[in-house]
Formats: C-alpha cells, sequence, structure tokens
C-alpha cells in the first residue's frame, strides 16, 4: 500500500545528504507513491548523484528534472509539482530526513480530517552525525489549527513538515530568497484555507539551529526577507498599516535577540 504522496526534493550541491534524505522516504511504513529531485543547476556530482538514486530506487520511485539554471528552490518545487502526479504533495529539504512513520500518521490525520488543506508537525534538531533514535509516536497526537495571529508572530515555516493537498495549495508566486516559503504558508491560510500543526517530532533537521560559518550574514538576510514579507501581505490587503507597524517591530525585536544567541554561542567556541 502506499500514500496518493508525490514527495519534493530541491536539490543544490547536496551529494553528501541526498542519499540519507531519500532514504528516509523510502523507508516510510506507508510509502509515498513518488519522490521528484528537482536538480538546481548545481556545478557539482548532483546530478549524478540524483540520477545513480534512481538506478538505486527505480524509475517509477524516483523523478529527476534538471535545471539548467539556478532557480532556488521555491521555483524548483513549483517545477517538481508541474510534474507531480499525485492529490497530495510533501515538501523536503535535501539535508534532512523523515522518522518511518511521518507520512502513515499525517496522512492518516490529513484523510480523517478533508477539510484541513495542509499539515505540519514538529522537526527535530539534531547534528549532522547523529543517528535519529525515532521514537515510536502514539497513534493519536494533539493537534491544533494555526491562526492568523499565530503564523503572523511566530513565523514558523518547517518545509520539510509540510503535508498538503495539491488543489489548495497555490504555487510559489514570490519568489524571494528566505522568505518565500512564508509567504506561500501566509497566502494559504489568508485564503480561508485550513491549516493544522501536529505536535509529533516527525521529521529531523541535521544541522545546529545557528550554525556558524556565514551565519551572522544570514540572520540579517533572513530578517530583511521577513520585513518584506510583511509589506507584501500588507500591499495585498491581508493586514492593516498598524499590523504591518506592529509586527515589523516585533520582527526586529526576534531579530536582536538571534544576533544576541548567535554572539554569545560564538563566544564560547572562541573562549
Amino acid at each position: 500500500m502506499q500514500a496518493p504522496v508525490s514527495v519534493i526534493i530541491p536539490c543544490y550541491c547536496c551529494t553528501k545528504t541526498i542519499g540519507r534524505a531519500v532514504q528516509s522516504v523510502f523507508q516510510q511504513s506507508l510509502p509515498p507513491v513518488e519522490v521528484i529531485l528537482v536538480n538546481d543547476a548545481s556545478p557539482d556530482d548532483t546530478l549524478e548523484e540524483l540520477f545513480a538514486l534512481q538506478k538505486q530506487y527505480g524509475k517509477d520511485f524516483i523523478k529527476v528534472v534538471n535545471l539548467t539554471q539556478n532557480r532556488g528552490p521555491g521555483e524548483s518545487r513549483n517545477q517538481g509539482r508541474a510534474i507531480a502526479s499525485q492529490p497530495y504533495i510533501a515538501f523536503l529539504d535535501a539535508d534532512d530526513g523523515w522518522h518511518p512513520d511521518k507520512l502513515k500518521i499525517q496522512y492518516s490525520w490529513m484523510e480523517a480530517h478533508p477539510d484541513v488543506s495542509l499539515s505540519g508537525h514538529l522537526i527535530v534538531v539534531t547534528k549532522p552525525e547523529s543517528v535519529p533514535p525515532y521514537d515510536s509516536i502514539p497513534n493519536s497526537v494533539q493537534s491544533h489549527f494555526v491562526s492568523r495571529n499565530e503564523l503572523l508572530i511566530s513565523c514558523k515555516v518547517l518545509t520539510s513538515s509540510w503535508l498538503f493537498k495539491a488543489s489548495d495549495v497555490q504555487n510559489y508566486t514570490e519568489i524571494t530568497r528566505h522568505s518565500e516559503d512564508y509567504l506561500l504558508i501566509l497566502k494559504t491560510l489568508f485564503n480561508d484555507r485550513k491549516i493544522v500543526f501536529l505536535d509529533a517530532p516527525l521529521a529531523y533537521f541535521f544541522k545546529p539551529e545557528f550554525a556558524k560559518e556565514g551565519m551572522s550574514g544570514d540572520l540579517w538576510a533572513m530578517e530583511k526577507a521577513q520585513l518584506k514579507a510583511y509589506q507584501i501581505i500588507w500591499r495585498s490587503r491581508y493586514i492593516s498599516t498598524l499590523e504591518l507597524y506592529f509586527y515589523w517591530v516585533w520582527s526586529m525585536i526576534k531579530y536582536f535577540r538571534r544576533v544576541v544567541i548567535f554572539w554569545l554561542r560564538t563566544s564560547t567556541l572562541i573562549h
């Protein structure tokens, strides 16, 4: 038995991690129908690695899309959706992985709640070299509907946790690095689609929450993208001018907190 799910994985210079990601999908207790690997014009041997995985797992299970120009993860996912054959779509990043029961639990939950368009769940942050414990997950997991204010304030976008109905969620239309995922889920909610968060750790993020190399610059780039995202949804009249200023201030407060945490962790490593 398979879940009617197309899994889309954007791939860019990921030869060291893509095998682990694909294996975590292949080993699902309820596997998907297909996995679509989109090579985003990687300058290294990523494309060759994708074809090797296709040979290993079979062409019926692994589909490979090769982009000749680098377009970023959002457009890579759009290209993957263009050939997806299933009514449900799941995203996975090439350096992340899934719990073996992720699709069984999440797909079963979605089928039992047909009014929900998109669901997400907890992600465990772990070191790249570690092996996840794959703890058993209760058959009945806690869940809550994601509200407008919660999404605007928390800004948590765990893309590798998403499972959604292809008919209910549009493609990426705002291709902006660092904020395109957030804009997509905001527009989904503002278009009267229901989003639910499952309180179950069904995926793994194999890197520190604050990586040292280049992170200070990335923090500011992500913050600028966040501020721009609020401006875009304000222009679309999803939020008022007063709300725009409130969320800008709130976002900057969180940004300075991240900078302080990054500085403290870096200082600890140096000393």
